[in-house]
């Protein structure tokens, strides 16, 4: 199983300098496994998607807030007419993915819908178990703001949990120990300090430290920080992560452009 960061950037794309090694593109991580891509969530980090070799590509979004879906129109198969795009995505307050796809790519707020492109586009509810190939997705309920899912692959005897948009709260955090039990790899939202998190309760994010404790009490091999704030720039984050690894070193924070081989 190959994993690659696309995008790791929380909230909204930045683009100044400061912020360039942890990366300024928003939520977007390839998965390339038993012959298959898949894309967690379509931020905008989804324009450096690499090239689909089989013509065929999954996109699984956990929720359709914009960061994670400003990359769609710009993913490069789009364009492409021999391309086929599987969709996957969770109904939200009555509105399937199609439905709220649509009504973000389409006119007034952009020029045409997806399904304008060369690319076959095909849109699918995302079920609570998932079979791509012999690619294994389990979703589970996150805590955010309009509802998220979080997301299990499982693929080649390695499994990867992807817990962005996610606010430990109301049993949410035990219930995420247990979906990650011995994941090879836990994707765990920290986009606040102590300090924010404290002030932001009920904004649906998490922190490093706890991100620390679900990987100790699920067995995880590793942990990875996603969602980072757009405020908080390259010196800040190096020096945090500095200090997180002096606890445990199986943790790191998401670069745009890391590479793992699991």
């Amino acid at each position: 199983m190959q994993f690659t960061v696309l995008g790791a950037r929380g909230s909204i794309p930045i683009s100044r300098p400061e912020f360039r090694n942890y990366g300024c593109a928003t939520s977007c991580y390839h998965v390339e496994a038993c012959g298959e891509h898949l894309f967690l969530d379509a931020g905008n980090g989804l324009v450096h998607a690499p090239l689909c070799t089989n013509k065929h590509a999954h996109i699984l979004l956990t929720h359709p807030h914009l960061d994670h879906l400003v990359g769609l129109p710009f993913f490069p198969g789009m364009m492409d007419p021999q391309m086929l795009i599987e969709i996957y995505g969770s109904t939200r307050d009555g509105q399937t993915v199609r439905d709220y796809v649509d009504r973000l790519y389409s006119p007034p707020y952009w020029p045409c819908r997806v399904d304008a492109y060369p690319s076959e586009v095909r849109f699918h509810e995302l079920e609570e178990e998932l079979w791509i190939g012999d690619i294994r997705v389990i979703k589970a309920a996150s805590c955010h703001p309009g509802g998220s899912d979080l997301l299990r692959v499982e693929a080649e005897g390695k499994s990867i949990v992807y817990a962005t948009d996610f606010e430990p709260s109301d049993g949410a955090g035990e219930r995420l120990t247990e979906f990650s039990k011995d994941a090879d790899l836990l994707l765990y939202d920290g986009q606040y300090t102590e300090v924010e998190f404290e002030a932001r309760k009920g904004f649906g994010h998490s922190t490093p430290m706890l991100a620390l404790k679900t990987m100790q009490g699920s067995g995880a091999k590793r942990v990875m920080v996603v969602h980072h704030d757009p405020r908080h720039e390259d010196e800040f984050l190096a020096r945090w992560e500095g200090e997180l690894q002096q606890l445990d070193p199986r943790i790191c924070f998401a670069r745009e452009g890391m590479k793992l081989n699991l």
